[in-house]
């Protein structure tokens, strides 16, 4: 009894905590379920890729009738100014009028975006069942569209971008569960190699990978980081001791060849304690540092900070009430030094941390709005993480 009356207690003092908060203006007209990705646009604003649920009939797709068939997501991107204004927004980049390309949001489960040089925006995604690379102009205008692979039954994936304008992709499966694929592409979407590498159950397990200015390629499980080169060799495994978590983010690059990588120690269901793992050049765990708070926590992103430090984009709530994103601060170190919430809806989750033109930051994820409805949700934040503006898109 006392433990309810806790939990009571507590979940009265998160509504009203929310309560005491602008609600994120709604935006509407804009079927986006889900922000998986964003990139700064050097002359200001930023381009959003995210999900869009659509359902497919016999003649054409449709975001009305629920029992015509299965629901299926397609790429869905939107441009934004500095106030979170939409300047234009698009959904037939991957969905052409018959409907013999598309991609489902089992392809869309991880996704990152950057801009070349040339504004070139490209879009890579994966997911249970494949790859693929999109690219755009800055108005939006498709440029070229490459289905690196599909039809699969991955159990496990991630990606990353390379120096180099090309991505990485890491995946596994059940059917050959120690066996890691690395896929890595080029600046034209071509494939740079394709290879194979003996990981331990890595089928189970989350995955991180990155490539690094001087050219290795690190990829990272809950028992093992493996160090290729540029071209696919395999120079060494090292054996890593990670149990318990849940889930990792996108890596960061340090100046000693090494990486760091946000994580999700789990302790009820997928939710858990938000923490960082820093890792030297020969894949040896220099710190762990977790970050314990009043509430369960899930990583989402992590970024650099203009001082060297880190900063990582979660959610946050109670139990099932996870209701807010919410961004830390760590310093060199990985010791915290600040922390903010962002009441944005019920089950919410972020995907991305995008750093801004000014120093500041951006958080997409979802949120439902407690009716069963997940829409599109953004946070923008100063450099200290200070709330600027928050959006809602949806229907």
């Amino acid at each position: 009894m006392l433990r309810i009356a806790y939990l009571a207690i507590a979940l009265s003092a998160a509504f009203l905590f929310i309560s005491c908060e602008e609600d994120p203006p709604k935006v509407p007209d804009i079927p986006m379920e889900s922000i998986r990705a964003a990139v700064t646009l050097p002359e200001g604003g930023l381009v959003l890729a995210g999900v869009r649920i659509m359902r497919r009939t016999s003649e054409s797709w449709t975001l009305d009738d629920a029992s015509i068939a299965p629901p299926t997501d397609h790429l869905y991107v939107v441009r934004v100014n500095d106030a979170g204004e939409i300047l234009w927004e698009h959904d037939a980049l991957i969905l052409d009028s018959s409907a013999s390309a598309y991609y489902p949001l089992s392809s869309l489960d991880r996704m990152t975006a950057t801009i070349s040089a040339g504004d070139e925006i490209a879009i890579a995604g994966c997911g249970y069942d494949g790859m693929f690379v999109v690219r755009t102009d800055t108005s939006g205008t498709l440029r070229s569209m490459r289905i690196i692979e599909s039809n699969q039954v991955y159990t496990t994936w991630t990606l990353a971008p390379t120096p180099y304008g090309g991505f990485l992709f890491a995946v596994a499966n059940v059917n050959t569960p120690d066996r890691l694929t690395i896929v890595r592409t080029n600046s034209e979407d071509q494939i740079a190699f394709y290879q194979s590498y003996n990981m331990i159950d890595v089928w189970s397990s989350p995955l991180a990978v990155i490539q690094t200015s001087d050219n290795f390629i690190f990829i990272l499980s809950r028992t093992a980081c493996l160090k290729l080169s540029a071209a696919g060799d395999s120079l060494w495994t090292a054996p890593v001791s990670l149990t318990g978590v849940r889930n990792f983010t996108n890596a960061v690059p340090e100046p000693d060849g090494g990486f760091s990588v946000a994580c999700t120690y789990a302790n009820v269901g997928w939710f858990g304690t938000m923490a960082l793992v820093r890792f030297n050049a020969v894949g040896e765990r220099l710190w762990l540092k977790d970050y314990p708070q009043e509430s369960d926590q899930q990583a989402g992103s992590l970024a650099r900070t203009l001082s060297g430090g880190y900063t990582i984009a979660g959610a946050t709530g109670i139990a099932n009430y996870v209701d807010q994103f919410c961004l830390l601060f760590a310093d060199i170190n990985g010791i915290q030094t600040v922390y903010h919430t962002y009441p944005v809806g019920y089950s919410a989750e972020v995907y991305t941390l995008c750093s801004t033109m000014d120093g500041g930051f951006l958080l997409g994820g979802q949120a439902d709005n407690g009716e069963g409805n997940v829409n599109a949700a953004i946070v923008r934040t100063t450099s200290q993480g200070n709330k600027l503006w928050s959006r809602i898109f949806g229907l």
